[in-house]
C-alpha cells in the first residue's frame, strides 16, 4: 500500500532511509557474528567458529593467556636483529622496555641472523671479505663470552672436492678434452700422457680463480638455520653459490651455484 509522506518536492533526484534498522551492527544482526561487537573482546585476533556463540581469540604475537582474550609475552620469547656491527634484542611486548641480553659488538659488516631456542644460539654472518669472513655465535646464557667461529675462508679437502663437482670447465678446455681423446687412437700412449698433463694445466688455467672464489668464504649474507638436522644454509654474493655446513663447523659444502644470492629459507620439516 502506498502512502504519501511529502508531496510538492521540487527536483528529487533520489532518496534514502536513514535508519539504524536498515544498517544493523549488533552480533546477532550481523550473519550471528561474536567479532562484529569490539572485536569479540579479543585483544589481537578474533575467529568467528561456525556453529559456535562465543569467538575464538588468537595472537599475531605473544600467547593467549588464561583469560582467553588477551595476549602475553614470555621472558623466552623476543626479537633478534643485527645492525652494521652489532646483535641485537627487543621485547615482544611495546611496554617493555628492558632488553633480553646486551648489545653484543662484533664488528663492522655484521649480517644476517638465526637461532636455535632449543640450545639458546644466534648465529650470525660477517659479511668482510676474502680470508676475514666469519659464521658464528653466541649464547643467550652468556653473550658477552667472545663468539664461537663455526666457518672461515680457510678451505677443508672436502670444499675443495665440493667446488671441483660444481664447477664447469670453459668452452675451451671441453673442446681440448674432446681432441686429446679423439687423438688417442692416432698416437702413442705415452704422448697421450704428455697431453693430459697439458689438459689438466689448461683446466687449472682457466679455472683456478673459479676453484679459489669458490671455497672461499668471501661475502655470506643470507643464513638459514635447520633445527632438526643442526645444519646451517648460507648464501655467499660473490663466490655465487649456497653452502652448507653443521653448527660443529664440520661437513662444510657447496649445494648450489646461483647468480649472487642474498636471503635463504629452509624447511628442515621437508628437507
Amino acid at each position: 500500500m502506498q502512502q504519501v509522506i511529502r508531496d510538492s518536492l521540487a527536483g528529487v533526484v533520489d532518496v534514502a532511509v536513514f535508519d539504524a534498522h536498515v544498517q544493523p551492527s549488533s552480533a546477532h544482526h550481523v550473519n550471528f557474528n561474536p567479532c562484529q561487537d569490539d572485536n569479540g573482546r579479543c585483544q589481537q585476533f578474533c575467529f568467528a567458529i561456525e556453529g559456535q556463540d562465543e569467538p575464538k581469540c588468537g595472537c599475531a604475537h605473544g600467547s593467549l593467556l588464561s583469560n582467553g582474550v588477551t595476549c602475553g609475552y614470555g621472558q623466552d620469547e623476543f626479537l633478534v636483529f643485527t645492525t652494521d656491527n652489532s646483535l641485537n634484542s627487543l621485547r615482544l611486548d611495546p611496554d617493555d622496555h628492558s632488553i633480553p641480553f646486551p648489545e653484543v659488538t662484533l664488528g663492522y659488516q655484521t649480517m644476517a641472523v638465526d637461532y636455535d631456542f632449543k640450545e639458546g644460539r644466534v648465529f650470525f654472518t660477517k659479511s668482510m671479505g676474502p680470508a676475514q669472513s666469519i659464521i658464528g655465535y653466541i649464547t643467550t646464557a652468556s653473550p658477552t663470552s667472545p663468539a664461537v667461529t663455526i666457518a672461515t675462508s680457510e678451505s677443508s679437502l672436502e670444499l675443495l672436492v665440493s667446488c671441483v663437482c660444481f664447477l664447469r670447465l670453459t668452452s675451451s678446455c671441453n673442446i681440448f678434452f674432446r681432441l686429446l681423446f679423439s687423438l688417442f687412437s692416432l698416437i702413442q700412449f705415452h704422448f697421450f700422457t704428455s697431453c693430459v698433463i697439458l689438459f689438466f694445466f689448461c683446466v687449472s688455467l682457466f679455472n683456478i680463480f673459479s676453484l679459489w672464489r669458490c671455497s672461499d668464504l668471501d661475502d655470506p649474507e643470507g643464513l638459514a638455520y635447520d633445527w632438526v638436522n643442526k645444519r646451517l644454509y648460507f648464501t655467499d654474493f660473490y663466490a655465487q653459490n649456497v653452502q652448507s655446513v653443521g653448527v660443529d663447523g664440520e661437513n662444510r659444502t657447496i649445494i648450489a651455484h646461483a647468480s649472487s644470492p642474498r636471503g635463504i629459507v629452509v624447511d628442515p620439516c621437508y628437507g
